[in-house]
């Protein structure tokens, strides 16, 4: 029976994944700040990185699916080790890399140092690794993008867009993710690689909203404003709950196109996203 110890099982892909880990035969420790009952083959335990303690050093497979840069910290310091290390990260290491917003020009570096921790742990101990970088995330009202336009339309019955938000995207659905996740798990022993996890469809951000919108609050009106309306109203908003990450970089990314290869992924992981359906 496989050992495998889950960060991040709580979570948005957690959610996903665990319905594929039940009844396998992986003997599943998950770690999680809050309490949860332990059920069939999945163990959990309260805990987080800096407390998790455990007489088991070693396991057949280590996976993070929260912050990297934690997790990396973690695992170059802990003691810990594993045959295989799967962990995401995100495609933000590349679309913020040179971002007009500082905080994001720093989450794209901490990112890279993070996955670069773990590539240089990886070979140290002659670990698999298999770090994915999923695109943008939805499908369960959890993500810090589509719902967050969706709760503001629900409150307001308004969204306000610029004129130019054309930049093509590939939101990836959360399942898809989790399928990637367990695939790594069950097909790849011996890599040391990095993979894109785009969505199956490439469409731009403004169309994304609008057919999200039409599935979901088809009563909702749509109010296309100038570019520097917009780039005003961000500035604005810029310091409450939903303004929060929305600041010139987001802004400066509506015109841009970010479309990432899923063949590599679609090679090793046999990942097949599915098109964009909210």
């Amino acid at each position: 029976m496989n050992r495998i110890l889950i960060f991040g099982l709580s979570g948005q892909v957690g959610d996903a994944l665990l319905p594929l880990l039940l009844d396998t035969s992986f003997a599943v420790t998950a770690i999680s700040r809050q309490p949860r009952a332990s059920e069939k083959n999945i163990i959990w335990k309260q805990a987080g990185f800096s407390n998790f303690e455990s007489p088991e050093k070693i396991y057949d497979a280590i996976i993070s699916l929260g912050p990297l840069d934690a997790f990396a910290s973690w695992l170059t310091s802990s003691g810990f080790a594993a045959k295989k290390i799967i962990a995401l990260s995100s495609t933000s290491i590349v679309t913020k890399k040179n971002s007009p917003d500082a905080n994001e020009r720093k989450l794209s570096e901490l990112l890279e140092r993070s996955e670069q921790l773990l590539i240089t742990h990886a070979i140290k101990t002659k670990s698999a690794l298999l770090v994915l970088r999923p695109t943008l995330i939805y499908g369960n009202g959890r993500d810090q993008s589509l719902s967050r336009w969706l709760s503001l339309a629900e409150r307001s019955k308004w969204v306000v867009l610029p004129k130019n938000a054309g930049g093509l995207r590939q939101p990836v659905h959360v399942a898809d993710v989790a399928a990637a996740v367990f695939q790594a798990l069950v097909r790849v022993n011996s890599a040391c690689v990095v993979l894109d996890l785009p969505g199956g469809e490439i469409l731009a951000f403004d169309q994304m909203l609008l057919r999200t919108l039409e599935v979901r609050l088809p009563s909702a009106k749509v109010l296309r404003i100038p570019d520097f309306l917009f780039r005003l109203m961000l500035r604005l908003v810029s310091h409450t709950r939903f303004g929060r990450g929305l600041g010139p970089g987001f802004f400066a990314r509506l015109g841009e196109d970010w479309v990432f290869d899923p063949i590599p992924a679609r090679m090793m992981l046999a990942y097949v996203p599915r098109a964009f359906s909210p």
